[in-house]
């Protein structure tokens, strides 16, 4: 299970340029004192449907990246920086809901099951 404290691993220069995101997230966070929030979404197809069966372990509703959204948005204003995975409910989902649960409840109300 892959968590928002594991090793960053990119597998390429847009992972990459992700990284360098949430750590410049991280930089304005701690030296402004600015609110960042960081969600690394999994797979959002416009159909809103899981596709190929590869990505059934990332799939994401658009009703569970909503959720996520407005969690963010509520967040409490001590929240100064944080990560957190949104996949919708998925049986071989490798991605910690834990934290985001935990911290912002965030409840995936989908699951890319309902399409096998």
């Amino acid at each position: 299970m892959i968590t928002h404290e594991s090793p960053l691993r990119p597998h390429g220069v847009y992972g990459c340029s992700k990284a360098w995101g949430e750590a410049v997230g991280r930089y304005y966070a701690d030296s402004f004192g600015i609110s960042v929030i960081c969600v690394r979404f999994g797979w959002i197809p416009a159909s809103n449907r899981p596709g190929p069966k590869r990505s059934y372990a990332v799939w994401c509703s658009h009703r569970d990246a909503t959720q996520m959204v407005d969690k963010c948005i509520s967040a409490p204003d001590r929240l100064r920086f944080d990560i957190f995975f949104a996949v919708s409910n998925n049986k071989y989902n490798y991605r910690d809901l834990t934290h985001a649960r935990d911290v912002v409840g965030f409840v995936p109300q989908d699951s890319a099951e309902l399409y096998r």
